[in-house]
């Protein structure tokens, strides 16, 4: 039975909002699995909401779950790192022969000083995906040294061959 659970560092979202994400509630039996598919839960929930950065700490750790000496009893104690908020600086795109930068920015779900989220990021890539014009594409984000808390999304593209079209 799970006694108790308590979240340390969370200062972004509350735990009150945290608590339904993690898959067990005090009093109830400790169900791993359940505590596993909340703790992905509860990364997908920060990361959407821009919050990249976002690690638990414990997560591997013995430390994340405590059991009572007659093992009737459970604490569960995340230890969170936030990490700040996710903006948009710039884009990096390179790899492009034929095709206009335009092309690929019209595919973009954000702009300079959005804030990034994970989703957009995988919705944008799908975007790029489907134009079909590209043999290789990598989209990733980097920090930008020069703004805190910016990211700079770095496009690196292949266009695929365009065969050729005779008479």
């Amino acid at each position: 039975v799970c006694s108790s659970d308590l979240i340390e560092g969370a200062h972004q979202i509350s735990e009150q909002d945290l608590r339904p994400l993690i898959g067990v509630r005090e009093g109830e039996p400790l169900n791993l699995f359940a505590l596993s598919q909340g703790l992905e839960e509860l990364r997908t929930y920060y990361k959407d909401r821009g919050y990249l950065d976002f690690q638990i700490l414990n997560q591997e750790s013995e430390d994340i779950i405590i059991y009572s000496r007659e093992d009737r009893s459970a604490d569960v104690t995340l230890k969170l790192s936030e990490g700040s908020l996710a903006r948009v600086s710039k884009f990096d795109i390179s790899g492009t022969v034929k095709t206009q930068e335009y092309v690929i920015q019209d595919q973009l779900l954000f702009k300079v000083d959005d804030v990034l989220t994970e989703s957009k990021l995988q919705g944008t890539e799908k975007n790029l995906r489907k134009l079909g014009i590209f043999s290789s594409l990598n989209l990733r984000v980097s920090d930008d040294p020069s703004r805190p808390g910016y990211k700079v999304v770095v496009i690196k593209v292949q266009e695929a061959d365009r065969g050729v079209l005779t008479w």
